[in-house]
């Protein structure tokens, strides 16, 4: 039997984009709700990023988080569990903190370079200087509000569209080029965005 891997055939059904934007209209709703702010974001970051550096295991750093951690590290956003219940997975009772902070990130008032700056902290974990395929992945599904699996497509077609050749990853550099030239692949509009 044949081990090829068809996933990247997988096309999104509107059923998908629905959901994608059923849960961005959830999130935006819980900011305007808790007044969340950009300093509340950088904060909840920060929080985060400190929490994970101390429970450092070798040379890999967890970020995930249960939803009574999330009500320790974010208490300014109050209770949180119908975001929590969007962003974790069936079989998980903990979520990636940095999905959830950036997509807070994605509908606050954030500037495309700030969200650039801020996706590189959270997701350059290497710290190669360069987003791989993966790693852009997971920073879709943050700003698309979508499953991984419908977004596939976009994150090799942004790939492919702005990295530099031979690199095989977007550079900061690229990657705030890309949002600049393509702004609804990388940062799709919502109303509390910056123009």
């Amino acid at each position: 039997p044949a081990n090829d891997d068809f996933s990247y055939l997988y096309v999104p059904t509107r059923a998908d984009r629905d959901q994608g934007n059923n849960n961005m209209q959830v999130f935006s709703t819980y900011v305007q709700f808790h007044s969340i702010t950009k300093a509340d974001v950088l904060r909840a970051w920060d929080a985060l990023r400190r929490s994970a550096l101390s429970s450092r295991r070798g040379s890999s750093t967890r970020f995930d988080i249960g939803y009574e951690q999330l009500s320790e590290l974010m208490p300014q956003f109050g209770e949180s569990s119908e975001i929590f219940d969007l962003l974790r997975s069936d079989t998980d009772n903990a979520i990636d903190g940095r999905q959830l902070v950036m997509s807070f990130a994605s509908v606050v008032a954030f500037s495309s370079t700030e969200k650039c700056k801020l996706a590189f902290d959270m997701f350059d974990v290497d710290g190669s200087g360069y987003l791989s395929i993966d790693q852009i992945e997971v920073l879709l599904t943050c700003t698309h509000f979508s499953k991984r699996e419908t977004l596939k497509k976009k994150a090799y077609n942004l790939l492919r569209l702005v990295s530099e050749k031979g690199t095989g990853g977007v550079s900061m550099k690229a990657l705030t080029a890309g949002a600049d030239k393509f702004p609804s692949l990388i940062f799709p509009s919502t109303k509390q965005q910056e123009v």
